[in-house]
C-alpha cells in the first residue's frame, strides 16, 4: 500500500452486490482536509469494510496490525474518521454468503 501512487484507497466487500452507484461520489464528497478515513453508515450500523482510507494513515495501520489488532472500527477510533449517511440505501449493504441468500435476493437461478 505504501507504494501506491494515489492519495486515497477504497475498499468494498465482494459479497455486497447492491452497493449504491453513488457510493464513491458520496464518500469523496464527505472528505475534508483533515479526514483520514471515510466509512459508510446504513442508518443503523457502520459498514466498516465499505471505506476509503487516506494513504497517510498506512503507517498507523501498519502499527495497528503489528500490535495484533484486527477490528477495523478500532482503527477508526485512532484516525479522523467521517461516516457517510447511506440510510436511504440501507438495503445496499446486504451481504450474500450462501446459495440460499443469493437465490432469495434474485442473484442465483
Amino acid at each position: 500500500m505504501k507504494h501506491l501512487d494515489v492519495e486515497w484507497l477504497g475498499f468494498v466487500p465482494c459479497d455486497c452486490p447492491n452497493l449504491p452507484h453513488t457510493l464513491v461520489e458520496k464518500m469523496q464528497n464527505a472528505i475534508k482536509p483533515e479526514t483520514e478515513i471515510v466509512v459508510a453508515h446504513d442508518g443503523e450500523y457502520i459498514q466498516p469494510v465499505v471505506t476509503m482510507m487516506k494513504k497517510t494513515i498506512f503507517e498507523k495501520l501498519d502499527k495497528f496490525l503489528k500490535g495484533g489488532d484486527r477490528k477495523i472500527v478500532m482503527l477508526h477510533d485512532l484516525c479522523n474518521t467521517v461516516t457517510v449517511d447511506f440510510s436511504q440505501e440501507h438495503d445496499a449493504f446486504i451481504n450474500l454468503n450462501t446459495p440460499t441468500e443469493l437465490k432469495k435476493y434474485g442473484h442465483l437461478s
